[in-house]
C-alpha cells in the first residue's frame, strides 16, 4: 500500500510531538534538586551573574567571570597568562603557561601559578 506524502508527513510530525512531549515530561520528572518546585517556575536565566550552587541558592560568580589576558612570544616559547579582572602587570596573582613547540611537532606546555606577568621570562616553570 501507498502512502501519501501528505499522511507521512503528518506521521512524522505526530512522532515529534510525541517525543518532544515526552522528553519534557522525563526532564521534568528526574529534576531532583532540593529548589525544584521554585527552578520549575523560572521562565529566564537571568543576566547571567549568578550560579545555582549545591546547596540550592543562588551565589555571584566572583569577578564577574572575567579575567585579565596577556600572551607574547619570545622564540622558542609563547607565553599564555591569566589574572582577576583589574590585576597589575606586576602583582603576583598570574597564571602563566609557557608554551614550546618542538621540531617534531611535540608540545611541551608547563606553568606558572601566582607569579608577575612582568617577570614570566624568569620564573620557574613546572
Amino acid at each position: 500500500m501507498q502512502v501519501s506524502r501528505e499522511i507521512q508527513v503528518y506521521v512524522e510530525e505526530a512522532i515529534k510531538r510525541f517525543i518532544r512531549t515526552s522528553m519534557l515530561t522525563v526532564t521534568r520528572e528526574a529534576h531532583t534538586h532540593p529548589n525544584k518546585p521554585l527552578l520549575d517556575t523560572l521562565i529566564s536565566s537571568g543576566p547571567g551573574t549568578n550560579y545555582l550552587a549545591d546547596d540550592g541558592t543562588y551565589k555571584a560568580v566572583s569577578g564577574g567571570g572575567s579575567k585579565e589576558r596577556r600572551s607574547d612570544w619570545v622564540a622558542p616559547y609563547s607565553y599564555c597568562g591569566t589574572a582577576p579582572t583589574g590585576s597589575a602587570e606586576s602583582s603576583n596573582v598570574w597564571t602563566i603557561k609557557r608554551i614550546e613547540v618542538l621540531n617534531d611537532g611535540n608540545v611541551i606546555v608547563l606553568s606558572a601559578i601566582n607569579v608577575a606577568w612582568t617577570n614570566r621570562y624568569t620564573v620557574p616553570y613546572t
